[in-house]
C-alpha cells in the first residue's frame, strides 16, 4: 500500500459580528394616512380628490398572449377579434 498524505481541513472564517452584538434593523415608520375631517371642509376636500381621481384616465393595459404548447412554444398568439 502507497502512504498518502491527509490535509487537514481549513478552519471556518472568524465571524464578524458576535452573535450577541447582532440587533435586527427596526422596521421602517409607515407614512401616516392622509384623513379628511368630518367638518364640511374636510367632506369637501375629499369629495373633491375623489373627483380628481375619477377623472383621470385609466392607464391603457398592453396584453400580449403566448404560445405554450409544444410545437410553437414561446411564439405570440393571434389575438381573437
Amino acid at each position: 500500500m502507497s502512504e498518502q498524505t491527509i490535509e487537514p481541513l481549513p478552519q471556518a472564517p472568524e465571524a464578524l459580528v458576535a452573535r450577541d452584538d447582532f440587533v435586527p434593523m427596526p422596521e421602517p415608520a409607515a407614512p401616516a394616512p392622509e384623513t379628511f375631517s368630518s367638518e364640511q371642509s374636510g367632506i369637501r376636500a375629499a369629495a373633491d380628490e375623489l373627483r380628481k381621481r375619477r377623472q383621470q384616465p385609466e392607464p391603457i393595459v398592453e396584453r400580449t398572449y403566448i404560445s405554450t404548447e409544444l410545437a410553437s412554444h414561446g411564439r405570440p398568439m393571434r389575438l381573437s377579434a
